[in-house]
């Protein structure tokens, strides 16, 4: 009798046990992700150039729902001059505009060139056919239509709406085809 009583003793600390052990260790996993939340973004988003200044946003593009600012101890300039001119708020509002494209089109390129590239193809459409109709029934002794500029604005305007809609359909197809980063983030990895 005490050699059963004696194994369900030791059997219980050993369970208690494992389900401390597992509860300090997912703490410990939490506490890992909570610190090292910087280099999780970091390697999560695709900083070139000078994107740094854009951090917080292109974190947000990629899912990140908690995004905080840290406040800092900035000191004046004791030695050198300042490298901040024209050219670095150039390549800012550049970068700026990559970033409002990407989060915005960056997904549906079709959305931007496909609907520009059919609004000028349209309007050149209907800017030739309004040609042709001045050519044959308004004025048909008056100059040709190859004679007049408005024909070509509008053959023009139709060839840039036409490549406009081929990028739009080939950026389409190159953002369907490219299997290089999933379209989603693991927040957690569960054992099960």
């Amino acid at each position: 009798m005490e050699r059963g009583l004696g194994t369900s003793i030791l059997i219980m600390p050993t369970v208690e046990l494992r389900q401390r052990v597992r509860e300090q260790r997912a703490a410990r996993r939490e506490q890992q992700l909570k610190y090292r939340g910087v280099s999780y973004i970091k390697k999560s988003i695709n900083v070139d150039g000078e994107m740094h200044r854009y951090i917080p946003i292109l974190a947000k593009n990629e899912g990140f729902k908690k995004i905080g600012q840290k406040i800092v101890n900035h000191r004046p300039r004791k030695y050198g001059r300042t490298k901040f001119g024209a050219s670095r708020f150039l390549h800012g509002f550049l970068d700026l505009l990559t970033i409002w494209f990407i989060s915005s089109f960056g997904k549906r390129p079709m959305h931007l060139f496909g609907s520009l590239g059919l609004l000028m193809l349209t309007t050149g459409l209907l800017f030739a056919i309004f040609l042709g109709y001045d050519k044959l029934f308004v004025n048909p002794l008056g100059k040709l239509i190859t004679e007049r500029p408005e024909f070509y604005i509008s053959l023009v305007t139709m060839i840039i709406g036409s490549q406009f809609f081929s990028m739009g359909f080939i950026g389409e197809l190159m953002l369907r085809n490219s299997n290089k980063k999933p379209q989603y983030q693991i927040s957690k990895k569960l054992n099960l």
